[in-house]
């Protein structure tokens, strides 16, 4: 019986590599992921300040940024919320108030 020994340690280095690969991914997620939590634990206060602040003197480039900060998720309410203060402020202004 011939054994064919070119393929026995080949094929078992492949298995392991591909292990390797898929542990080394499984890893670097794990990096990615801790980094992206420990960066909006750091910034996310500030952003959702910037998406409630806003100017009456530049209240639509203020809502702008503010949608462009939302989530995709969240940005259709965001709107919706954003165009009851907008009909709020001009019916204010145009009163004199």
């Amino acid at each position: 019986m011939a054994v064919d020994r070119r393929g026995g340690a080949g094929w078992c280095g492949a298995v392991h590599g591909r292990r390797r690969r898929e542990l080394w991914r499984c890893v670097h997620r794990d990096r990615a992921t801790d980094q992206t939590i420990a960066q909006i634990q750091t910034e996310g206060p500030q952003i959702v300040a910037q998406m409630l602040t806003y100017d009456p003197k530049s209240l639509r480039e203020d809502f702008a940024r503010a949608r462009s900060l939302a989530t995709d998720k969240y940005r259709g309410q965001l709107a919706a919320q954003q165009e009851v203060v907008e009909k709020g402020h001009r019916s204010s202004t145009s009163t004199g108030r």
